[in-house]
């Protein structure tokens, strides 16, 4: 994307245009503004990354739990592998520095991106904790488990754009910070 070579601030619709090889009519026809474009890229990515999500199968209490670890699982891992791109990282970090000039892009798109997957994450952790009585709100526990998913790598990806994990290593980080997080609320 234009954004590893630009900062936010120096993209223009008629530069994204000229990239992409279309005309800039059809650019603003398609998006009105670089905000709904920027939008559209932020909601495109995630609902790809949420779109992953395999059906759960059984309705014995042991096989939904069961079910819903591996579905976790699974989607942490599109999740991370998402946000850990080389790509998505400088765009984040380009919408970071640009909040003077799209103060509201920032919201916009934390609404597009984090937001949805937490608000997926709540749906999905819902039935399963009010099924077994768990005292956590189905809003702690998503943010609870997203926050598990990033931690022990993110931080350090962020800061040395370094990424310190395979892509089978990160499958497996997926699935532990998910194993611990069904240890953690089943104490709840």
């Amino acid at each position: 994307m234009l954004v590893m070579e630009k900062s936010l601030a120096g993209l223009t619709m008629e530069g994204i245009a000229k990239h992409a090889g279309i005309s800039k009519v059809t650019l603003y026809r398609r998006y009105g503004d670089l905000a709904s474009l920027v939008q559209a890229y932020v909601t495109f990515h995630t609902e790809q990354a949420l779109s992953t999500e395999p059906a759960l199968g059984s309705d014995s209490q042991s096989g939904t739990q069961r079910n819903l670890q591996t579905q976790l699982s699974s989607l942490g891992y599109h999740i991370l592998s998402l946000i850990s791109r080389p790509d998505v990282l400088l765009f984040d970090t380009a919408i970071s520095a640009a909040q003077r000039q799209y103060p509201e892009l920032g919201r916009q798109l934390f609404a597009c991106g984090p937001a949805r997957v937490l608000a997926n994450l709540t749906a999905m952790l819902a039935p399963f904790l009010h099924a077994h009585g768990n005292k956590l709100t189905a809003e702690e526990a998503a943010q609870m488990l997203f926050a598990l998913w990033k931690s022990g790598f993110y931080d350090e990806l962020q800061m040395t754009g370094r990424m310190p994990l395979s892509a089978e290593q990160l499958k497996q980080h997926a699935e532990r910070k998910t194993q611990l997080f069904f240890q953690f609320i089943k104490e709840c």
